[in-house]
């Protein structure tokens, strides 16, 4: 980053009282500003096309592999969901032999475009096909584009991406970009000399789309932010597609999406990759449940590859998921044996592949526990979860439903209640029981977070389990507007095509609804913006700062960026856990307190903590945002 504060002159920085001739300065401060935004805009335009080459390469190959399995929207999805998993796991095999990332991007590229051409001419796979094929889409699926649009544009362009978390993601994103592979440590902003067992997967996705370029950073975090969004909503349909229709897919997905808000309230204080992880657990169930059909052997080799990227970005939903997937197979295989006994028999092979894939991965793997460590995330997990009755389980179980209402919102609650009572009328008492059924097991699931009696269950945030509901209880509103539109087809031919416009369009005014109460509300509680004056601030701590200096900013405020953007170490933003509880931000307050305080407008509008802490204190820097006190 700050490439565009190397044109900045020191006669522009205002420092103490030096004074300066005001005109000859307004005519450097245009000039640096017409520079900015003409930087900014590059910037975007790089990593947009950095972001579209790596969804669709080495994925687009797939469509040559299984093309007469998928419609052209699920070419689309398996391509988007293939490409990522490869970049990924890639990540850590390259990481593993010591081969730089950068060597393995350009060599992938390289090989991945003549593969195309391939599959293109030998094949028979013209790209004027394509082309027809899309001019051939309906209406509707365009329809769908806007909605996943509408999720991605607006927070694209944002200063600060959803949540703390961006102190943490940013840092791990430059440390890859830095050692153009996994890092080894979290060095040089915290003293700890070990990965350890964090899943990279989410800033691998960052790093691919600077291409390693510094600079590129802090727009390469605001997007993958934003795109885990509608990755969801793009998993949940190849998911709900096993049940209904693709159309009644989309609908059920949209809905999913919007009546839940955001998806476990991530967009207010991040978790991004958890939400990145769901979206790959949505999209191989969907997977493994089309492997069950079409008993596809090219298929069954692709799904570990989907598998295995779910623990390589996130280990929370990667352990729900293992969960739910032996229980609900295992039911599923109990009532429909006939239709499972082929994938049954094939399974060790998923098992066998998905192990040598996360291989590098569990070569580093180790699991950092103390109980100091554990007794912490017990108390957090009892706060979270409003239990009143300690180690009573019964008891507990109104709380944990009430927690889960809590979570899905009344009109997500309201909404499956109505499509039970429907389906019930229907007599689809097969589908309500497995559906129920796994409800069920996920309700338990939820309700272990306070007793910790499955293995490594006490990495189960209940806040983040609760989105896997969306899972059980979206089967039931996809299953119900099937029905529906069955019933009504033969009766009114527009019906079924109506109703699509209709529910989109609600679906749509939920979910922005749900963004315009927790991000738009926090974007306008918090208006400040990375500009020019930001950078120049930025650039005067990088150059004026000793090595070792601790710069503190405000929460969830502009500098959240030191550690990604300056290397620099900073007191009260978020990093990780474990490390906070092994004694490292402690380590670091005792070491030497914050020797320099970033204070911003919104730090005086708000008369923010900091404010009192800059009392007595010299101003070493300031411009018309941004005042540094040493």
């Amino acid at each position: 980053m700050l490439s565009t504060c190397n044109t900045i002159n020191n006669s522009t920085v205002i420092i103490e009282n030096i004074n300066t001739d005001t005109k000859k300065e307004i005519q450097q401060n245009s000039s640096m500003i017409d520079v900015y935004n003409v930087t900014i805009v590059s910037n975007y335009l790089t990593v947009t096309f950095l972001f579209v080459l790596f969804s669709l390469l080495p994925g687009i190959l797939l469509i040559g592999v299984v093309k007469k399995e998928l419609t052209l929207l699920e070419k689309s999805i398996y391509t988007v969901f293939t490409s990522y998993a490869f970049w990924i796991i890639g990540g850590w095999w390259m990481s593993f032999f010591n081969i730089p990332l950068s060597v393995f991007l350009y060599s992938t590229f390289t090989l991945s475009l003549f593969g195309f051409f391939y599959i293109n001419r030998i094949k028979g796979l013209r790209l004027i096909r394509l082309i027809d094929s899309i001019k051939k889409i309906e209406i509707e699926y365009w329809l769908l584009l806007l909605v996943l649009m509408a999720y991605f544009i607006p927070f694209y362009f944002i200063s600060l991406p959803p949540g703390c978390d961006t102190t943490m993601h940013g840092y791990i994103t430059r440390l890859i970009i830095e050692n153009d592979a996994i890092p080894s440590n979290y060095r040089p902003v915290l003293p700890v000399d070990s990965f350890g067992s964090y899943s990279a997967g989410y800033h691998l996705l960052n790093a691919y789309f600077t291409g390693f370029n510094e600079d590129l950073l802090r727009v390469s975090v605001n997007l993958t932010s934003v795109v885990a969004y509608p990755l969801t909503v793009m998993g949940l349909i190849v998911f709900f597609k096993t049940f209904c229709e693709e159309k009644v897919a989309i609908i059920a997905a949209v809905f999913c999406l919007g009546i839940g808000g955001s998806i476990q309230n991530s967009i207010g204080w991040g978790g991004n990759p958890t939400v990145l992880a769901f979206a790959y657990c949505a999209f191989t169930l969907g997977v493994l449940l089309k492997l069950v059909d079409s008993r596809n052997l090219r298929l069954l080799y692709l799904a570990p590859l989907y598998l295995v990227s779910i623990p390589l970005i996130h280990a929370i939903p990667a352990v729900v998921f293992l969960y739910l997937l032996v229980f609900g197979f295992g039911v599923y295989a109990i009532l429909e044996f006939e239709n499972t006994k082929w994938f049954l028999y094939k399974s060790p092979i998923v098992v066998l592949f998905s192990l040598v894939l996360i291989f590098p991965f569990l070569y580093n793997f180790h699991y950092e526990s103390s109980e100091n460590l554990t007794l912490r995330i017990f108390n957090w997990q009892q706060e979270m979860t409003q239990f009143k009755y300690t180690n009573h389980f019964i008891k507990n179980l109104w709380v944990t439903f009430d927690r889960l209402k809590y979570r899905l919102t009344d009109v997500w609650v309201i909404l499956s209640g109505v499509a039970t009572i429907y389906l019930l009328y229907k007599k689809k008492i097969k589908s309500i029981l497995l559906v129920l059924l796994f409800f069920m097991f996920f309700y338990l699931l939820f309700l272990n977070c306070n007793y910790w009696v499955l293995p490594l269950s006490e990495i189960l945030y209940p806040e983040r389990i609760a989105f896997f509901s969306v899972v059980c209880l979206g089967v039931l509103i996809a299953i119900s507007l099937q029905n529906l539109f069955e019933d009504k087809i033969k009766i009114f031919p527009k019906f079924k095509i109506t109703v699509f416009y209709v529910m989109i369009l609600i679906g749509v005014f939920l979910s922005l609804n749900g963004y315009s109460r927790k991000y738009i509300k926090n974007l306008k509680n918090n208006p400040i913006k990375y500009t020019i004056k930001i950078e120049e601030a930025f650039f005067w701590i990088k150059n004026n700062t000793e090595e070792e200096a601790i710069v503190k900013g405000s929460y969830n405020d502009i500098g959240m960026w030191i550690p990604a953007l300056l290397l620099k170490p900073t007191i009260g933003c978020h990093m990780h856990f474990i490390h906070e509880e092994t004694g490292v931000t402690k380590m670091m307050e005792s070491i030497s307190k914050p020797r320099y305080y970033v204070v911003t407008n919104r730090d005086k509008e708000l008369n923010t903590p900091i404010i009192f802490e800059t009392i007595g204190k010299k101003i070493v820097f300031k411009n018309s945002e941004i005042e540094i006190f040493h």
